[in-house]
């Protein structure tokens, strides 16, 4: 058995996440002609067993009233599929993954979307010649380590924005300007602050 992995994935600040493991809604394992159903079958509930020990996975009857909610089909990898899938779903990260096998060469595809980046955030293809089927459940294994490290970015922090001061009743909002700017503002000798200055008054 030999096996080539190729992963490519965004270069983010590789900062351990706190707060317990990240959200997924895994979409089901695309396998090629080469694979029947009954081993397709196998190979996306070990892929979900292993997601699961890493992520916070949907359930598969969650996830089908999400992809269908989001109008989005198995076969979508694409990020704008992800974005969907993962509004529909409220999760941060979407997994897609394919199988394929010709001439016992067995190829495995996963993809993962991260909506809090709002983009791609890895692409692992790993290839396993003369392999058994169920050699690659190893190689699925080994294809979802490599996610790691793109699964450990925490979410960046959106900043709330600072409420606005609403002024009172029959107040009135005023502007000091001065030339020079620094000039203190006094209020029945109460400072307001230097210039340039807004504040509310009653009139």
């Amino acid at each position: 058995m030999r096996a080539i992995l190729s992963l490519t994935f965004l270069c983010l600040p590789l900062v351990a996440l706190a707060g317990g493991p990240p959200s997924m809604v895994l979409l089901p394992l695309q396998t090629g002609k080469g694979i029947s159903p009954p081993i397709a079958q196998k190979y996306d509930a070990e892929l979900r067993r292993l997601a699961s020990s890493s992520a916070q996975v949907l359930s598969l009857g969650k996830t089908s009233k999400a992809m269908s909610k989001a109008g989005v089909n198995s076969s979508c990898s694409t990020d704008k599929c992800g974005k969907k899938v993962t509004a529909t779903s409220q999760t941060r990260f979407a997994l897609f993954g394919e199988v394929t096998n010709e001439d016992d060469i067995y190829k495995v595809q996963l993809t993962l979307y991260d909506s809090a980046y709002s983009k791609r955030a890895a692409k692992v293809e790993e290839e396993c010649e003369l392999c058994s089927a169920s050699e690659v459940n190893e190689t699925l294994a080994t294809a979802l380590k490599a996610l790691a490290k793109p699964l450990s970015i925490p979410a960046p922090v959106v900043k709330k924005p600072k409420p606005k001061k609403v002024m009172a009743a029959g107040q009135v909002a005023v502007i000091v300007k001065t030339k020079p700017t620094g000039a203190m503002v006094s209020i029945g000798g109460i400072e307001k602050g230097k210039t340039p200055i807004k504040f509310a008054v009653k009139p």
